[in-house]
This record gives structure tokens, C-alpha cells and sequence, in this order.
């Protein structure tokens, strides 16, 4: 039942959506959901069992850090650092805050940066110089 409902109603929907501007606003909801102690309770709420999951079988190490569990949030998903607190109130253990570029680059100069690669069918950043 559920692979139908995404198929024939939520993928569509997605599927018409500029994924950069609903990432965006992801990403503010989360910042302005955890912006209070409410908030963040809230967070929880929605996850898993309504609180933060916890079992020392999923510890991980990862050069030298341990994590509670596995699920971290790769570079580039949350660049400024704006909505660390709410991910982890989802569950995530960790979260790569940044990007490799030296200045922050805004608008049309991004918007060229980016090219979709023919080998694997990913958007990529190209390669920049950071000296």
C-alpha cells in the first residue's frame, strides 16, 4: 500500500518541485523548530517511538569520534550550520557542517558551479581552487 501512495502521489508531487528552494525551507523549519526547547521536543515527537533512540550496539568510530549511531548528515545538506540541533533531535549522530570552497558563493556564480555529470547522473560541484 505504501509504495503505491509514494508512487502515485507523493513522487509526482515532488517530482514537480524546485528540489533547491523545498530543501531550503527544510532546513529553515528545522532551524526555527529548534530554536526552543518546545521546538526540539516537537522534533523528537515526530521520530521514531516520539524520543531520540538510543542502543550501544550502533555506536560507531569514525576517525577517532564516537557516534551513538550510524546516520550522519553529509556535507553540503546543512552548509551554515543552521539546523544541527534539529537533526540530532532526529536522530542523527552527526552532522558535516561546511563545504570545501574558501567564500561563500551566492546566486547566479553558484548556480553555474554546478553541472550534472554524464558518467553517474549526479550534480556536482566542480573543482575549486582554495588557495
Amino acid at each position: 500500500m505504501s509504495r503505491e501512495i509514494y508512487r502515485d502521489h507523493i513522487s509526482p508531487f515532488l517530482d514537480k518541485r524546485d528540489s533547491e528552494r523545498w530543501h531550503k525551507r527544510a532546513v529553515d523549519a528545522l532551524h526555527i523548530a529548534e530554536s526552543t526547547s518546545f521546538g526540539l521536543k516537537l522534533i523528537e515527537y515526530a521520530s521514531y517511538q516520539h524520543e531520540r533512540f538510543q542502543d550501544p550496539r550502533l555506536e560507531v568510530e569514525l576517525g577517532g569520534v564516537v557516534f551513538e549511531n550510524p546516520l550522519l548528515v553529509g556535507a553540503g545538506w546543512d552548509k551554515a550550520g543552521r539546523a544541527v540541533k534539529g537533526l540530532h533531535a532526529l536522530g542523527f549522530a552527526g552532522v558535516e557542517v561546511g563545504s570545501g570552497l574558501k567564500h561563500y558563493i551566492t546566486g547566479a556564480i553558484a548556480e553555474k558551479m554546478l553541472y550534472n555529470s554524464e558518467h553517474d547522473n549526479r550534480t556536482n560541484n566542480p573543482p575549486t581552487h582554495l588557495s
